[in-house]
């Protein structure tokens, strides 16, 4: 399981907590994404690996690439190095339990 960080753009005050490695959950490997649509940092579900719970191992599920909060299908990559999802600023980062770290 990947460790997780919490990172807040001090210019708007949008915090979110992220994973710093994409997960490989037992259902599907999930990863931080930021979606255009609700202009948010979200887990986004990438790949498929629920080992027969659909039935069909050729089954693509709908909620593959797909923003948990808003269903869009407009999320991109996203790491520290970028933007605010919401202003576009900085943000700065650090370990969840430790409270945020400049960076």
């Amino acid at each position: 399981m990947s460790t997780t960080s919490k990172y807040k753009c001090n210019a708007c005050g949008y915090s979110a907590a992220v994973w710093d490695a994409p997960d490989p959950a037992p259902i599907a490997t999930v990863d931080t994404r930021h979606c255009q649509g609700c202009k948010s940092l979200v887990e986004v579900p990438l790949e498929f690996h629920g080992g027969g719970l659909l039935g069909d191992s050729d089954v693509v599920p709908s909620f593959l690439n797909r923003c948990p909060d808003c269903n869009s299908t407009n999320v991109q990559s996203w790491d520290a190095k970028h933007a605010c999802p919401k202003c576009g600023e900085h943000m700065i980062g650090g370990d969840i339990n430790n409270g945020y770290a400049i960076s």
